[in-house]
């Protein structure tokens, strides 16, 4: 009897977290004994960066054993659809510009030059590779590998159901600081701590900000056929901020309006309103190209 996805995906998991936890500890003793005599790596970031690395490689060995055989499989194989990326690229940005406008005009948001122009530079640049890191990543792994591999076991609204409300979920997996030398058990005592924030009510809108957000990433994944169109707004939408926070402070001014908790975009009735409008704007995109095309 075939092993249903979930299982498969939740086992993988398991396998990613145990061996990230095992590992991290000694990844930071190595870094610290050969980089640099006396100096102490973050071993929050190191363990962070070991998970990422063991979850890629995790997908590339298994990802056959997960059913995805080829790029179509993940919404990448449709080179009809890749314009659709640019869409979703400039649908992300015009909807911040908007907010954005919106939000200085209420003198909730402030411009201003943080940093050096050559170190400001850098983290523009490093703004944009990490959105596009960032918004491809999350699009592979939540609108490809999940919602596709559920949506062959189960209907389409409780793929969607689940795969939103894990996608909400995780934002807020984050670990407290380490404190302390780091022992064998320092991994695990990580990613027991990276559960803690989901106990506090104070992350409620941004949970609720984070659920709208995906179901619109889904709409547009399963709307359009393809992956590209949800990469672009991805894309867009985390450039915008990272990059925006070279030159901005976002929200200047804390409230219902704007958010209490970062992400801005997503923490308040302002951001909420930018995805509603969002949703609106790739409605009528797609459905006039529906009709375009005669179907």
């Amino acid at each position: 009897m075939p092993v249903p996805f979930c299982r498969r995906l939740l086992l993988l998991l398991a396998v990613i977290l145990v061996a990230a936890s095992v590992l991290a500890p000694f990844v930071s003793w190595a870094l610290t004994a050969v980089v640099a005599s006396g100096h102490r790596f973050s071993f929050p970031r190191v363990y962070d960066r070991v998970l990422e690395v063991m979850a890629v490689a995790a997908f590339v060995v298994a990802h056959r054993w997960l059913g995805l055989t080829s790029w179509a499989a993940l919404g990448l194989g449709q080179r009809s659809r890749r314009r659709d990326l640019w869409l979703g690229l400039g649908i992300a940005l015009g909807s911040m510009v908007i907010m954005l406008g919106i939000m200085y005009c209420f003198d909730a948001l402030r411009f201003f030059w943080r940093y050096p122009f050559e170190k400001g530079l850098q983290k523009a640049i490093a703004g944009t590779l990490g959105a596009v890191l960032i918004g491809t990543a999350e699009e592979v792994l939540f609108r490809g590998i999940l919602l596709g591999g559920l949506m062959r076991e189960m209907r389409r609204g409780p793929a969607i159901a689940w795969t939103t409300g894990v996608y909400a979920v995780v934002h807020f997996l984050r670990g407290g600081r380490h404190v302390g030398e780091v022992t064998l058990a320092s991994g695990f005592e990580r990613l027991v701590s990276a559960f803690a924030p989901l106990a506090d009510p104070g992350i409620l809108p941004a949970l609720v900000g984070f659920v709208i957000l995906g179901l619109l990433l889904a709409y547009a994944r399963l709307r359009s056929g393809a992956l590209y169109l949800p990469i672009g707004l991805h894309i867009g939408w985390v450039l915008s901020l990272r990059v925006g926070r070279v030159v901005m402070e976002v929200p200047w001014r804390e409230g219902l309006l704007w958010g209490r908790r970062r992400p801005p975009l997503v923490s308040g009735v302002a951001g909420w309103g930018a995805l509603v409008g969002s949703f609106v704007v790739i409605y009528g995109v797609l459905r006039s190209r529906q009709a375009g095309s005669g179907v």
